[in-house]
């Protein structure tokens, strides 16, 4: 790469890393060969995935090529109606008068939120261009002006810091805003040496514990957070993790201690299944689930049938598995997914006609 620039520290928690992954892509935007390296922090804390050599110039001219607008199609609007409706769930919406989002891309998302002052901030000369018909472009060198809620999906991932990118946005916001932000999962890195999903322009690759780390020393919290994961689209609306922070100490959290106060509910509500004998269909047997249910004696209960994609046919801890197939066309009170591939889980569940009244899922 020109003028490349080497990365061994880990940019989220300046641990040291080591390369996991390297591949060759051709970038028509830059009309080059790259290789890209994929580095992971050696940090058990962190595990921060991301590029460890990149070109600034080569990144600033992909993002100045022309950007082709197509028309929404129904499910990208069922996707950001989703996501408006994760962000009018979890923060005051009625009392945001005022929004900011960063990469608007076509600015559907801009159009479709009803919000009254609405303000956007790109890089790309035509999306710029375009956008300024209809909303307001935000300077953040020369203004002074803060926002109620501020957005940025599928931004993160592309900065050279992402720490110091969400000062700015801190930095921009109301003392009780909000900023939602979106990233893709990196989950799919399991397997680097199968990953056809690693983007040129992607510097990071975010997982719930990487975004734990990086949130440290910021003065901010998280209020909530969801995942969309789907191993068959790797660089698609549906493989992502999208989360909401504020400030510190305005009711928000540690993802980990959310993932605590939910599942000791949802554990109470198991026992009340298991004690009247209705019947429960868990759907992957690891390290999730056996943490979620350590305190209680599965053995000893006849009404739980078993079923992971991987380990079929074994008995673990005395408890047997078996195939999707093998429960066509049941129907269960209870339904509890433990693996993070909820929507191919789903599709499976359809497609052996297997029905449920209520679902838990344990993804964390």
């Amino acid at each position: 790469m020109s003028n490349s620039i080497k990365i061994n520290r880990c940019p989220v928690c300046k641990s040291r890393s080591k390369n996991i992954h390297k591949q060759f892509s051709y970038e028509k935007t830059i009309n080059k060969k790259v290789l890209l390296k994929i580095n992971k922090c050696l940090s058990i804390n962190c595990n921060h995935i991301f590029l460890g050599e990149y070109s600034k110039n080569d990144l600033k001219k992909h993002y100045r090529y022309p950007r082709l607008i197509t028309k929404v199609n129904k499910s990208e609007i069922e996707y950001y109606d989703g996501r408006i409706n994760f962000i009018k769930q979890n923060i005051k919406f009625e009392q945001s008068k005022s929004l900011l989002e960063i990469g608007p891309g076509d600015g559907f998302f801009l159009k479709r939120i009803n919000i009254e002052k609405k303000y956007f901030f790109d890089r790309n000369p035509n999306i710029i261009k375009k956008l300024k018909k209809i909303y307001k472009f935000f300077n953040f060198k020369n203004s002074k002006q803060k926002f109620d809620l501020i957005c940025a999906s599928h931004v993160l991932e592309h900065t050279y810091n992402p720490k110091i990118f969400l000062k700015k946005l801190k930095n921009k916001l109301k003392l009780n805003g909000a900023i939602f932000i979106e990233v893709p999962d990196f989950s799919y890195f399991s397997e680097p040496e199968n990953l056809d999903g690693c983007l040129y322009e992607h510097t990071h690759y975010f997982s719930l514990k990487s975004i734990n780390k990086l949130i440290e020393g910021l003065n901010l919290e998280i209020v909530a957070f969801r995942r969309f994961l789907n191993r068959d689209n790797k660089a698609s609306h549906n493989y992502v993790i999208q989360f909401l922070l504020n400030f510190k100490g305005k009711g928000g959290c540690r993802i980990d201690k959310i993932f605590k106060a939910k599942n000791y509910k949802e554990i109470g509500e198991f026992k009340k299944f298991l004690n009247k004998r209705k019947k429960i269909l868990i759907w992957g047997l690891g390290s999730n689930f056996f943490k979620f249910s350590e305190s209680i004696n599965l053995k000893n209960y006849k009404n739980i049938d078993y079923v992971d994609i991987r380990e079929y046919g074994k008995e673990i801890f005395g408890l047997k598995i078996q195939r999707p197939s093998h429960y066509y066309n049941n129907k269960y009170d209870l339904m509890i997914i433990a693996t993070t591939d909820i929507e191919n889980v789903k599709d499976s569940l359809k497609k052996n006609k297997i029905s449920y009244k209520k679902l838990f899922t344990l993804n964390g």
